[in-house]
């Protein structure tokens, strides 16, 4: 009964095993991730593979503690990317914190080309289902979120832009719009008293989905449903859901169980 408990304590410690820093050299520049890895095991499937960008400012070792995807599916391999020093996109004199390009073309594509290196390695290091890679990122993040969307959105399976729009990453003819991103089910969290991406800008971004993805109508999403939660369901597979939670800026820190569950929910054909 001793060796058992023991057995099943290691094994516990394992699943809850925290992630570990991994570094990479993308065009001379070290560039750097938190990674959890699922415990090994010799009958272990392919796993799913879960991308998170911090928003502006963050640091990975604060993201992975507040918003733990790998507590609620150590199942999957979880990347958390550090940002480099980036100036904000407003073009606030030196202000300059880590973050992300947020657009095509500038910074040399230094991220699009973090994420090409990433995503390689991961997938020679692990087993990964193909079916089941997700992208998620909050403000900032949630900008190269909509970016990688644009410029890899094929890789993923389903997709969760958080505190930001699409307005300002997403342009044809200098208008905003949703026909170069293509249709796979997502999830938009946004906060009512957000004052650094206002609601109303969040809002219409959500409207260019649900336009251009030809969406029905609301309905109450999970089972229970959860308060403040929407989906918009999709005749073609790709359907759109809400979560309008009442804060300002930034990813609740309950949001990583929704954000698991919503992928779960979610593989390629």
């Amino acid at each position: 009964m001793k060796s058992l408990l023991v057995l099943l304590s290691l094994a516990l410690a394992a699943s809850a095993a925290e992630p570990v820093r991994q570094t990479w050299t993308v065009d001379g520049v070290t560039r750097e991730a938190l990674v959890h890895v699922p415990a090994a095991t010799a009958d272990a499937k392919p796993a799913p593979l879960i991308f998170f960008f911090h928003g502006r400012n963050g640091k990975v070792e604060q993201v992975a503690k507040q918003h733990p995807l790998h507590q609620h599916w150590p199942e999957a391999v979880i990347v958390y990317p550090q940002g480099l020093p980036t100036p904000a996109l407003g073009g606030k004199g030196n202000d300059v914190k880590p973050g992300w390009q947020g657009l095509k073309g500038i910074q040399g594509d230094r991220d699009l080309r973090f994420f090409d290196v990433m995503l390689d390695a991961v997938k020679k290091a692990h087993r990964i289902d193909e079916r089941s890679i997700y992208l998620t990122g909050s403000s900032n993040g949630g900008g190269m979120t909509f970016l990688l969307w644009a410029e890899r959105g094929s890789i993923f399976a389903a997709i969760a832009p958080s505190c930001t729009s699409a307005r300002a990453m997403i342009t044809v003819n200098g208008e905003a719009s949703i026909t170069n991103l293509i249709a796979v089910p997502s999830f938009h969290i946004a906060g009512e008293k957000d004052t650094t991406v206002p609601l109303v800008d969040q809002v219409k971004t959500i409207a260019l989905l649900r336009e251009a993805r030809h969406l029905g109508p609301a309905q109450p999403w999970g089972d229970p449903p959860v308060p403040g939660c929407t989906l918009y369901p999709s005749t073609s597979g790709a359907p759109l859901i809400t979560w309008i939670y009442p804060g300002g800026h930034g990813l609740p820190t309950n949001s990583a169980p929704l954000l698991v569950k919503f992928f779960q929910q979610h593989a390629k054909p």
